[in-house]
């Protein structure tokens, strides 16, 4: 067994010349300890270990933060250990001129008996451990309101405030003493957590709710450093999130890679659509349309159950930054869902698992698309100057592509026509895929090259522009917001007649039924009565009924519902082309720009330079909602 490196001078001098020269240092410490400064900052949040003393995985909780050590809590390092972080407060200070040393540990934080109503012992609690008087006033206020509104399992924290000069766990020394710490203008911290992340008395760990806590309480920190920062240093981040990790660590490029790759293996809805969509319709129109047809499916290119064993090996636990592990979980999780819906393909397991992935159509869902279906009139045609089939699409396509490709030259992309798809549009990685069959009025050729190109496309390729490559798979539960959004952009360019939205309505309403247990014929008739065209109808009912039950078609009118309650609320619609992306993921998103992780996305929409296009969106941020745009298109 490798023995880790003991801290003697040579270590000393090397992490003092690092730290001074602004470079990253991770360091492994005595008995599993471990030193992780990734650049210059105004603060050191210290956790260290003994036996059997405090609650398992309390040390994972200074790991949220970008400047942090775990150490032994033995006596026989306390020395080396000081001379440690002496020699950081020493180039801490000369860089900001105050910092702060912040001690978390676990204890009981016990319940006040004289409170009302009593404490809820499986809440969070903390105690903040402050000198009465110096320069800490302001963040130790910040920290206790942010800790104050932390949430853990539903259950509010309660924050105390303790002003004492032994700002330490107990039974051990101080790192730094008053002197010390006040000759290089070092505030010192200690913060007691109530250990709500394990069973103490049985060793076991909690580890969902470590998870929870570790990532609210590093987010908690930050907001005190950051008050600290502006009124005592000379550091003027501009939001704290600044003061957050700024390095993809190699196990997150690591495990990033993995389900990247995973997700690139297979097209999920590729495999969901039939092969034969047309013959289909052609057997159900001579059986009097009163006959379920049989729909064909592409065999599988690849084992789920093999690519189930490589995603659950992607080592997501060992990735520390908090806002990456959590996005990694989601990822992971909707991707193992999709495997397992493409095992149960045709089964009668399909509908609940696509109920899971996509969710149920809400009631208010099914009330908007009930009204917009009264408030556009059925059987009105487009007009237009006759019609593009899928060589003359594809030719579009790969102009506004090139269009694109002057913004980023190294943009990724293509467009495909292929005879095995349905008469219609899809995109897979990043390419257009064109149904042999396809053809469109030429009325809607520039809004449909916005929905599939300027968003799906163009998503996916800023997407492939980071360094973190699950904004071009797409983040869990982004088509929503991808679908809104691309609906939205046909709306930009004028190009959102009222068929279109009665179109999407009716694949909520036929989402519905299927969720309600309908069949085939059942759907189909459904949307006949409502006033669609058998073909019409027919390809709705195909869509929902496909592979046994898929209801994703739901997620377009909720996604622009969506989209357009965001920029009604102030979102910036660039924020929304950054990758593919679900409205929940936007704070982290933003947050992961502020640390510098995700890099400034290189492509917009063309039609945003559009003046008429500006126009339409100033009216959208001004509020406009579904039926105010199904009765323009009316």
């Amino acid at each position: 067994m490798t023995r880790a490196p003991v801290i003697d001078d040579a270590f000393l001098a090397d992490v003092s010349a690092r730290l001074r020269a602004g470079n990253r240092v991770r360091r492994a410490l005595d008995e599993g300890g471990r030193l992780h400064v990734e650049r210059q900052l105004p603060f050191l949040v210290v956790h260290r270990r003994i036996a059997d003393r405090e609650a398992p995985g309390t040390e994972a909780l200074v790991t949220a933060t970008a400047s942090w050590m775990q150490a032994s809590g033995e006596r026989r390092h306390h020395r080396r250990l000081k001379a440690l972080v002496t020699s950081w407060a020493d180039v801490m200070a000369e860089a900001f001129g105050s910092t702060i040393l912040l001690e978390i540990w676990s204890g009981p934080v016990e319940a006040n008996a004289d409170e009302e109503p009593p404490d809820d012992l499986a809440a969070p609690a903390f105690r903040i451990l402050a000198p009465r008087r110096g320069p800490s006033g302001l963040a130790v206020r910040v920290l206790a309101e942010s800790l104050g509104a932390l949430r853990v399992r539903r259950r509010r924290a309660r924050v105390r405030i303790a002003y004492t000069a032994r700002r330490r766990p107990p039974g051990m020394p101080a790192l730094l003493s008053t002197a010390e710490a006040d000759a290089r203008g070092c505030t010192v911290l200690g913060l007691e957590v109530r250990p709500v992340h394990a069973d103490a008395g049985e060793s076991e760990l909690f580890p969902l709710v470590l998870r929870t806590l570790r990532r609210r309480l590093g987010s908690a920190l930050h907001e005190g450093f950051f008050a600290f920062a502006h009124d005592q240093t000379t550091h003027r981040p501009a939001h704290y999130h600044e003061l957050g990790r700024r390095v993809l660590s190699r196990a997150a490029r690591e495990v990033d890679g993995r389900l990247a790759a995973i997700s690139e293996s297979f097209d999920f809805l590729l495999a969901c659509t039939p092969v034969d969509t047309d013959p289909a319709w052609e057997r159900f129109r001579r059986r009097g349309m009163s006959t379920p047809p049989t729909l064909h499916y592409r065999p599988l290119s690849f084992d789920p159950a093999r690519l189930k064993r490589e995603l659950y090996a992607a080592p997501i636990e060992k990735v520390e930054d908090p806002a990456l592990s959590a996005l990694f979980r989601g990822k992971q999780l909707e991707l193992d869902r999709q495997l397992t819906l493409l095992l149960d393909r045709q089964t009668r397991r399909f509908l609940p698992g696509g109920l899971a992935l996509y969710g149920p159509v809400e009631p208010p869902l099914r009330r908007l698309a009930g009204r917009v279906l009264r408030a556009i009139p059925p059987g009105r045609s487009e007009s237009g100057r006759g019609t593009v089939d899928a060589l003359g699409f594809a030719a579009a396509a790969e102009r506004e592509l090139a269009l694109l490709r002057t913004q980023w030259p190294e943009m990724p992309g293509g467009v495909v026509v292929r005879k095995d798809l349905p008469a219609g549009l899809m995109v897979s990685h990043g390419r257009l895929l064109i149904g042999a069959g396809f053809r469109v009025p030429r009325s809607r050729v520039d809004a449909l090259l916005q929905h599939e190109v300027g968003t799906h496309v163009l998503t996916y390729a800023n997407g492939r522009a980071q360094p973190f490559q699950q904004l071009s798979v797409g983040l869990d539960g982004y088509d929503a917001l991808q679908e809104g959004l691309a609906v939205l952009a046909e709306h930009l360019v004028g190009g959102l007649p009222g068929s279109r939205l009665r179109l999407l309505a009716g694949r909520v309403l036929a989402a519905a039924s299927v969720e309600d247990g309908a069949d085939f014929v059942e759907t189909f008739a459904l949307l006949t009565a409502k006033g669609f065209e058998h073909r019409v109808a027919f390809g709705v009912t195909m869509r929902v009924h496909r592979a046994g039950g898929l209801i994703k078609d739901a997620v377009y009118l909720r996604g622009l519902a969506e989209v357009l309650g965001l920029l009604a609320d102030g979102v910036e619609i660039d924020d929304l082309y950054v990758g593919k992306i679900a409205a929940v993921h936007l704070g982290t998103v933003r947050e992961l720009r502020r640390r510098r992780i995700l890099i400034e996305p290189p492509l917009r929409p063309r039609f945003l330079t559009d003046p008429d296009a500006a126009g339409r969106l100033r009216a959208v941020r001004a509020g406009v909602t579904v039926i105010d745009l199904a009765k323009e298109a009316r």
